[in-house]
């Protein structure tokens, strides 16, 4: 029987997620004790299943796209 949850091994291989087809969201996030954390999720918004791999790498540009 599957596992909980909604993700079913079929034994296809998804391909590697194109940038054009995620989505990013800040989600809502816990902190205490005087520390603040930030929460984000990146959606599939693509047509077809694609994978990820790896950790993710943040960078916060200004409104040009500048470092």
């Amino acid at each position: 029987t599957p596992g909980p949850g909604p993700a079913t091994d079929t034994g296809a291989t998804a391909v590697a997620c194109r940038v054009a087809d995620l989505r990013l969201s800040v989600e809502e996030a816990d902190a205490g004790a005087g520390n603040q954390g930030q929460a984000f999720a990146l959606t599939n918004a693509g047509t077809a299943a694609c994978s990820l791999a790896g950790y993710p790498a943040v960078s916060l540009l200004d409104t040009q796209g500048r470092a």
